[in-house]
């Protein structure tokens, strides 16, 4: 425990030296007092490098922020004597003697191109609260979000900066990770989770961590119990990569001083500061400082101890995720690698509002980045997504295409056998329906040849049940009957204690029974189905929605087609375009089924919701 007093006492110490407790702009000297659980002091300096352009806020270059933290065994005389002394030598190294980062290229011609890429991304009188401007992170976090913002316009810096920082990482021992650093323990902010390319080196921890426009660098060093770190970041890097792009600017030799500077600094704080401190050992406790960046600062922030801007905008976002790697084999290096994850959540996107072909565009530009990366299954991730738009288009040759390539990087042996029974069974399903029926069996043949030669493990009970689905799918298709029968049998050999496919197989069974004319077991294979839990939504839904059908034109039974059909409705969550559509002709029918009640009123309501939905679907399209 400590007095208020003593507290009070330590705080004047601090703002007699110029120590102040926020994180105004202009502030040079800082300090954090972090009271609970134990008491813990952090000393802080802001030292920027600013631009000789007048604007408020300041343009700022770069900025290095050196900090240390301190926990006391006890507050006492001994301790206020190490607060006075801390501050005082702090303030003169980091301050008073220390040699300021020069840069050395020239703005002169280029002031009005800067001021206008300034306009473009910093806050101003106009549009800010004069209290906001003076506050360095609100400021911040205005100019990373005009950056996302502004992506179109400055996509092509993205990839520079990308390039020089490939330039630089390795020359630090600096390797990239898909391990989060302490601070960011609990993930990103969801509009950033793709947007984060980390770099990391142990002993001591030191992260380099890139983002659109951004580039932040910091290093942890512990020494006679205090918590050293040094920061830098740089947030206007855009601004420089467009105002110069006319003499093909690069900042890797920039990149490559400032983390020389900031790594320096930690010298500058032992030697002058903590190796000439004349105090008794014990005065200090050893603590864990990742314990502390865990468990407070990454819910607190500090004005004086340097964090990655990003962890502010985790305290205002209330969805976080951990960083997304499902494309990559390794730990991405660079934007470019990252920016093909989101081509592909934005090609999920388009596809579900309808717009193939932009989908398309998309997903391609995802490819090429994955190979240029050599991320093998992420491209045969992207070639199932292309493949099923492709077939949507009934475009059969170009399925062959995508699929032969995805066959070609299956060689590598770095495929699984999940994703390479897949290939074959895809192009077995697209030579089928591209008039090629030798090539389609041949592959099939493969599929058979390969699952029966390997063990009989879980995984390979799936694959094996999803092999004879597809070939009894591809039968109904080409009205196949007795092949379809076979498969179908062969499936339910297979499918105990494996309820999706059990589901499936119902599912499917039904389409058979249908196209065969067998109203009876039709019927009874979908009610088998639907008492299933497990399956995949959209199953589930038609066959709720076929139920409702059934019971309304062949058991003229209106009562309960409301009921499936209602329950049809209420399973319906997505507002993707094939959703919509089922939407559509479930109040269509459920319509019909109010008429045959007459529940005119409800009949109307239904009818108005189909054809609501439908406008939707127009402006989609």
């Amino acid at each position: 425990m400590y007095s208020k007093n003593m507290l009070n006492e330590i705080i004047t110490i601090l703002e007699n030296e110029g120590y102040i407790s926020n994180d105004q702009f202009d502030s040079v000297l800082r300090y954090s007092i972090i009271k609970d659980p134990e008491f813990t002091l952090i000393l802080g300096a802001k030292l920027p490098i600013k631009i000789p352009i007048l604007n408020k806020p300041p343009i700022e270059l770069v900025s290095f922020y050196p900090s240390i933290c301190i926990r006391p065994r006890r507050l006492d005389d001994s301790f206020l004597t190490m607060v006075r002394y801390l501050a005082a030598s702090f303030k003169e190294a980091m301050i008073i003697n220390l040699e300021p980062y020069k840069y050395d290229f020239n703005i002169d011609n280029y002031k009005s191109q800067i001021s206008e890429l300034v306009q473009k991304l910093y806050p101003n009188e106009s549009n800010f609260e004069p209290e906001a401007l003076k506050s360095e992170k609100e400021v911040i976090l205005t100019i990373r979000n005009n950056i996302l913002r502004d992506y179109d316009t400055f996509e092509n810096s993205y990839m520079k900066i990308s390039q020089d920082v490939f330039d630089i990482y390795r020359d630090f021992h600096l390797l990239p990770t898909e391990q989060l650093p302490p601070e960011l323990d609990e993930g990103f902010p969801r509009n950033r989770r793709n947007w984060v390319v980390i770099f990391k080196k142990d002993s001591p921890d030191e992260y380099l961590m890139e983002e659109p426009g951004c580039l932040t660098y910091w290093r942890d060093f512990i020494h006679k119990n205090v918590w050293i770190r040094t920061g830098l970041e740089s947030y206007s890097v855009n601004i420089w990569y467009e105002a110069f792009k006319d003499q093909n600017f690069k900042l890797n030799y920039l990149f490559y001083d400032w983390i020389i500077y900031c790594r320096g600094l930690i010298k500058k704080i032992i030697e002058p500061i903590l190796d000439q401190m004349q105090f008794e050992a014990g005065l200090l406790k050893s603590f864990s400082e990742i314990r502390l960046l865990k468990e407070y600062l990454s819910k607190n922030g500090s004005s004086a101890l340097f964090l990655p801007r990003i962890i502010y905008e985790n305290l205002n976002s209330p969805e976080k995720d951990t960083s997304e790697r499902f494309l990559f084999q390794g730990a991405p290096c660079s934007l470019e690698e990252m920016s093909a994850v989101e081509d592909f959540r934005l090609a999920e996107l388009f596809e579900r509002k309808g717009n193939y072909n932009r989908s398309l565009e998309l997903l391609l530009n995802a490819k090429k980045k994955l190979k240029k990366f050599h991320h093998i299954n992420g491209q045969i991730k992207v070639i199932f997504k292309l493949n099923d738009l492709v077939i949507k288009d009934k475009d059969y040759n170009k399925s062959v295409e995508f699929l032969s390539e995805a066959l070609e990087l299956s060689k590598s042996g770095q495929v699984s056998v999940v994703n390479i029974v897949n290939i074959h069974l895809s192009l077995g399903y697209s030579y089928a329906l591209g008039n090629s029926a030798f090539k389609s069996e041949t592959h099939n043949q493969i599929v058979k040849t390969f699952l029966n030669s390997l063990p009989s493990t879980k995984q390979n009970q799936n694959l094996i049940c999803r092999m004879y689905l597809e070939f009894a799918k591809l039968n109904l298709i080409q009205e196949e009957y007795e092949e379809a029968d076979a498969n179908f049998k062969q499936l339910l050999k297979h499918i105990k204690k494996n309820s999706p496919y059990e589901f499936l197989y119902y599912f499917e069974r039904a389409h058979y029974y249908n196209s065969v004319k067998n109203e009876t077991k039709h019927y009874l294979s979908l009610k088998k189905a639907i008492e299933i839990d497990k399956g995949p939504l959209i199953e589930r839904i038609s066959a709720n929605f076929e139920l409702g059908k059934f019971y309304l034109y062949t058991k003229q039974d209106s009562e309960k087609a409301i009921d499936y059909l209602t329950k049809t409705l209420t399973m319906i969550t997505d507002i993707d375009v094939e959703s919509l559509k089922i939407k559509v002709k479930t109040y269509e029918i459920i319509a019909d089924a109010y008429r045959a009640r007459d529940y005119e009123e409800a009949a109307r309501q239904a009818s108005e919701e189909a054809e609501k939905i439908r406008e939707r679907l127009d402006r989609i399209n």
